[in-house]
């Protein structure tokens, strides 16, 4: 019997497994509706084991439901929305006129949901003093039930900002949808519009794999200063690393005694040097001359901030500038700037992802609208006033808070154009507030490693800079910590400079009189100075060496090929092998000589040149000291567009390529 009726169990298993596949079957295909495949209008039958859209109106013609089959929801919205899915994995925006709505599915890391959005989501626009202090109204703060489902609405407004309304709904555990809906005047048709489309929700099943469509791609400036595009093609093509340093006292004795002292028994001098300053105070040109005649490159910090982002709470310049009247504060800084001259990594309103800073995405509506508009404004202020001397970095911090699929990081990206270089950080910031927050000891391949997973889908085509980094000494072995981080940075190619930020967080809790918490000073004891000098050194002995090929640039209109590719610097013994096949002839090996390679001054090659022909060239394989890949890359010609063929033998290192509307855009050899 008991056997039986495991024999039963079996059968029904196979059964709810049957059923469970059918069930998961692909939705069937309605020739009404319109789909999108993986962020584009698709022609062809969608593939439901991807990311699809569908979009669906009602007869009548006045609404239209929107279906996001891997997110595993449904919605009804007004007719004729527009939908934009560059960011799918993390949130939809549909927008039509006088009404848009960013829709996110969401999870809390917290049992206490409402605990949870209260502090983390919505504590600056339920907390009087902020409001006043920013012009911002409260217009709504209601709970209610849509769809079946408890939901918190929270509507707030600004003179020339318009109506904001934050909706969760709660969809069950630790689960809610997350909605923005905004518009210009708040009336009884805009409510009851966020309403119909809350009462519409429903939950589907889900299929496929949401997709994000971001690629985002560094473009240098065409008015920049010699010097400034000579540093941006180094950091492009450069396969070793700047070492950077950040001291308290940097404006002050930190340039001419504190940075040299370290220099001095580090035995190798930094080659840039970190300042932060706030928008509407004067930089100390002097400060920047010094640095700079002491060898240094200038990473300039700039932040929209009152206090200097020590009250969050309080007033927030961003409005204002988004208004025109910090015009003058801007234009004063991009003098000071231009009058500076030399090159500067400018790096505005760093990690925006963050609950910290007066300019972050939580405190300015939790709309990353607004981020990457003031971004654009500061940009365009510098080019109406000629500043050629500024690498802008775009510089997130590595986790996001709160950790909110709407906050994700990639969504403050300020677009193609106004940005040169991807700014990373992440500390290991020990383990002294374990109890109040839960921090662990991290090392730097932990966090690098994770920030490269995440960063490279999205910004692998740019250079990459730790804007500011370090260990704290409080749970672990922090000498340990810099001998292994040496021992890792390598592998991250896209990194290019490291900036060790040489300070400390202070606890200046009750009783806890400003103890140092977070003591990241890289000269704390002798031995994390010693550690950094053999790291130093242990770098320096390597050498240099390539496995990254960068585009000399895309076609031009009255260019016959594309032809360069800039591969970074490394001596010409050093590549082993080179074939190619120009104009489709027989793979040959192609001698040495300048219409293969440039060299630089210092007998470097810096490029090599394969010269096609009217059709396309096939570049065959390349070998720079150990690292071989046998591949077919073909590079076509203007007019003549379709593909890149990537073929690496058994063992060898793979070629990606980058390929746009014709362009190769960028070609990466990864051991």
């Amino acid at each position: 019997m008991k056997k039986k009726s495991l024999m039963g169990g079996v059968a029904a298993a196979a059964l709810a497994l049957i059923l469970a596949g059918c069930a998961m079957s692909s939705p069937k295909i309605d020739p009404a509706a319109v789909y999108y495949q993986d962020g584009v209008k698709a022609s062809t039958s969608p593939d439901f084991s991807g990311d699809v859209k569908e979009v669906l109106k009602s007869e009548d013609g006045k609404s239209e439901t929107f279906t996001d089959y891997p997110m595993g929801y449904r919605l009804t919205f007004p007719a004729d929305m527009t939908y934009d899915l560059t960011l799918a994995q993390y949130v939809v925006v549909a927008k039509t006129e006088g009404f848009a709505c960013t829709a996110s599915v969401e999870r809390s890391p917290y049992a206490d949901v409402d605990e949870y959005l209260s502090f983390y989501q919505n504590r600056f626009y339920m907390n009087e003093h902020f409001r006043e202090q920013n012009k911002i109204e409260l217009l709504e703060d209601t709970t209610l039930e849509t769809a079946g489902l408890k939901t918190r609405l929270i509507t707030v407004s600004r003179e020339n900002f318009g109506v904001y309304t934050y909706a969760y709904q709660y969809t069950g555990g630790q689960n809610y949808m997350r909605y923005l809906f905004q518009t210009d005047v708040f009336d009884e048709d805009y409510a009851a519009a966020c309403r119909s489309v809350l009462d519409s929700y429903k939950a589907v099943q889900k299929r496929g794999v949401s997709v994000s469509t971001l690629k985002g791609w560094p473009a240098a400036s065409p008015n920049w200063s010699p010097e400034t595009a000579a540093l941006y093609k180094k950091y492009q093509t450069k396969t070793d690393i700047d070492w950077g340093i950040f001291t308290a006292d940097v404006y002050d004795t930190g340039i001419n005694e504190t940075i040299p002292a370290m220099e001095e028994k580090i035995g190798i001098p930094f080659e840039v040097v970190l300042m932060y300053q706030q928008l509407g105070i004067d930089v100390p040109v002097e400060a920047l001359r010094a640095a700079h005649d002491d060898g240094k490159i200038i990473e300039l910090t700039i932040q929209v901030s009152a206090k200097n982002n020590e009250d969050v709470y309080g007033y927030t310049p961003v409005f204002d500038l988004l208004q025109g009247s910090m015009d003058e504060d801007i234009r004063r800084l991009a003098s000071q700037i231009k009058d500076f001259g030399l090159p500067i990594l400018f790096r505005l309103n760093n990690e925006m992802n963050s609950d910290w800073t007066s300019y972050c995405g939580i405190v300015t509506f939790s709309d990353p609208e607004i981020y990457k508009a003031v971004w654009r404004h500061v940009y365009d202020v510098f080019e109406d006033e000629g500043v050629n001397n500024c690498i802008w970095v775009f510089n997130p911090n590595d986790n996001d808070y709160p950790p909110s699929n709407w906050n994700n990081f990639t969504r403050y990206y300020p677009g193609d154009g106004y940005v040169q270089m991807i700014g990373v950080t992440g500390y290991n910031t020990g383990t002294y507030y374990r109890h109040v927050t839960g921090e662990t000891w991290r090392e730097f391949d932990e966090i690098y490693g994770e920030i490269d997973r995440k960063y490279s889908p999205y910004f692998n085509w740019f250079p990459w800079i730790i804007t500011e980094f370090g260990s704290s000494s409080v749970g672990g072995d922090k000498v340990g910590w810099i001998d292994r981080m040496f021992d890792n940075i390598g592998k991250y190619k896209n990194i290019k400079v490291a900036v060790w930020f040489s300070y400390a967080d202070f606890d200046y809790r009750e009783g806890k009189n400003g103890a140092a918490a977070r003591p990241y000073w890289l000269d704390e004891t002798p031995d994390t100075l010693a550690a950094f000098a053999r790291g130093r050194a242990k770098l320096k002995a390597q050498g240099e060496s390539s496995t990254s090929l960068y585009p000399q640039g895309p076609f031009e209109e009255t260019e016959s090929a594309w032809r360069g590719i800039v591969i970074g610097r490394f001596k010409k013994e050093d590549v082993t092998w080179l074939l190619g096949a120009p104009d489709k002839e027989q793979g040959r090996d192609l001698t040495y000589g300048d219409t293969v390679y440039t060299l630089g001054d210092d007998g470097y090659v810096e490029k090599i040149d394969i010269t096609g022909g009217t059709n396309t060239t096939d570049l065959r394989g390349i070998s720079i000291g150990d690292t071989r890949a046998d591949i077919a890359a073909k590079f076509p010609q203007i007019g003549e567009g379709g593909d890149v063929q990537v073929v690496a033998a058994e063992g060898s290192p793979t070629l990606e390529i980058r390929f746009e509307n014709d362009i190769v855009k960028s070609i990466t050899l990864m051991k």
